[in-house]
């Protein structure tokens, strides 16, 4: 993401915050700090936050843990274009990721990802999806 807009992502956080309400909820957990990879994973409230900060490393399939067992949908992501991202998720949104009955990072499923270097991915269960709208 671009300094310039820097301004645009915080408002997209803000509104999807309004929705969902994460900086409040009592669930918290980090399913993922790898120094190696260069990726954080946490769950905060019904919301699941996907970061690499690899300068070159994209990662293709990324198996991560979650507790959630409906699919994910991806919610909003650093790489579209109204950040001057690369859009190279664009064909991610409005599909489900597919939760497998698989554990992985201490989490009892996971799902495979998608995760382009330097960019922050938040995704969204199925069973919220009802609170999704365009924001």
């Amino acid at each position: 993401m671009r300094f310039g807009q820097l301004g645009e992502w915080d408002a997209v956080m803000q509104a999807w915050e309004g929705v969902f309400h994460c900086m409040i909820s009592s669930h918290q957990f980090i399913s993922l700090s790898d120094d190696k990879d260069k990726m954080i994973v946490y769950e905060r409230g019904e919301l699941i936050f996907v970061f690499n900060f690899h300068p070159q490393n994209s990662y293709t399939d990324y198996l991560i843990g979650t507790n959630w067992t409906s699919d994910l949908m991806i919610l909003y992501e650093s790489d579209e274009e109204r950040f001057s991202g690369h859009r190279r998720l664009n064909e991610g949104h409005n599909k489900w990721c597919r939760v497998l009955d698989k554990p992985q990072h201490n989490r009892r499923c996971s799902f495979s990802l998608y995760v382009p270097s330097r960019c922050a991915i938040v995704l969204v269960p199925f069973e919220f999806a009802i609170k999704y709208k365009e924001v």
